[in-house]
């Protein structure tokens, strides 16, 4: 009898162990962070996952309907050859490059590819910011041989900087936003893994993700990220100048590879500009009483001069996509936008046709 009443418990708890895991499941794919209706990124389909030598990478064969990661770890760009083939282009960056927003045969990378006739390598990597690439671009390199690197780096410097806040540093990692892969277990250890996971995702999404996509505490009627974006906005001196350094070093990198940068500043798109309903694909993505893009808007424009005086010093081949979004009317901004940084597969499409045409000239130059 007593062994029949530990096996009934054991059993009670495994499927109230299930249960609990379904319903967080549910509650994710229905609530917590949908886009169109997509379902969440389950644990196990996470595209990043942390590494000890070069921080956030792509975790090998992760995929949802949206997106292939090969087994190289490189997001598919869906033209039937995810191969490491070497003297082609190589993306690197943060989700602008990944292709946040577009499937992907959608992305820059994919568009360039079929334009360029070369093989074009897509290292975006989600919230990864410069100083990640300042640690993996050696190796890259040494792998890889590209003939051609372009560097879409620079929100993700300023997100890291006010998540964190006091605490940030130039190599602080961005946390939250992502989900990161544990170590492989056994079974049982990756099933209580996924629990824990999801209950940190659950106070993320309290603290980090809804206070960043709806700009209030309802708690204390405050956000600590737009109070800290608002003291750095005040004196970008610090965080400017770690994101200046770091971008030189990726470049310098690049160049002693004897390969040929090309830098790229960002679009951006407030949400006043058009009626954020039409262009935004989340209803609940702007709180309109607490807007939160301004702080993005600032950063922008801090960003955007510091690859251009790069570019200017260095010589270095420069796409302004900042500068020619400036000149897109309101129908154009409506099609090409995800959200206010993201760019929908029409969107991308002109960036690669604008790039297609510096990559080239570069070439041609360096013949």
């Amino acid at each position: 009898m007593k062994r029949k009443l530990i096996v009934f418990r054991l059993v009670a708890i495994i499927f109230a162990l299930l249960f609990i895991s379904a319903s967080l499941e549910i509650f994710f794919r229905i609530r917590a962070m949908k886009n169109e209706g997509e379902p969440f990124w389950g644990f196990y389909s996470s595209p990043v996952k942390y590494d000890e030598k070069v921080g956030y990478a792509l975790v090998p064969g992760a995929r949802n309907s949206d997106f292939v990661i090969s087994k190289w770890g490189y997001r598919s760009n869906g033209n039937g050859d995810d191969s490491l083939k070497t003297g082609g282009v190589f993306c690197i960056g943060g989700s602008t490059t990944f292709g946040t927003g577009a499937r992907d045969t959608g992305t820059v990378s994919s568009f360039l590819e079929r334009m360029i006739g070369l093989r074009v390598i897509n290292g975006g990597v989600p919230g990864m910011h410069a100083y990640n690439w300042v640690r993996r671009i050696d190796g890259e390199m040494e792998k890889l041989k590209p003939r051609v690197v372009v560097v879409w780096l620079g929100w993700n410097i300023f997100g890291s900087a006010i998540t964190h806040g006091e605490k940030w540093s130039s190599e602080t990692l961005m946390p939250g936003g992502v989900l990161m892969m544990p170590p492989k277990r056994g079974a049982v250890g990756n099933f209580f893994a996924e629990i824990i996971a999801y209950s940190r995702l659950l106070r993320e999404l309290r603290s980090f993700q809804l206070n960043m996509m709806n700009g209030t505490n309802k708690k204390t009627e405050s956000d600590p990220m737009i109070e800290n974006g608002k003291k750095i906005l005040k004196d970008t001196s610090i965080i400017a100048s770690a994101f200046e350094t770091q971008l030189d070093s990726v470049v310098q990198n690049i160049r002693s590879h004897g390969a040929i940068p090309i830098l790229m500043t960002s679009p951006f798109i407030a949400p006043t500009i058009v009626d954020e309903t039409e262009i935004l694909r989340s209803t609940d993505y702007y709180n309109k009483e607490e807007k939160y893009w301004f702080l993005y808007r600032e950063w922008w424009g801090v960003m955007n001069n510091i690859i251009r005086r790069e570019a200017q010093r260095t010589g270095v081949p420069l796409l302004d996509m900042g500068e020619i979004c400036t000149h897109w009317d309101n129908d154009a901004r409506k099609k090409y936008f995800y959200d206010m940084i993201h760019m929908l597969p029409e969107g991308n499409s002109v960036i690669a046709e604008d790039l297609v045409k510096k990559i080239e000239v570069a070439i041609k130059e360096a013949e």
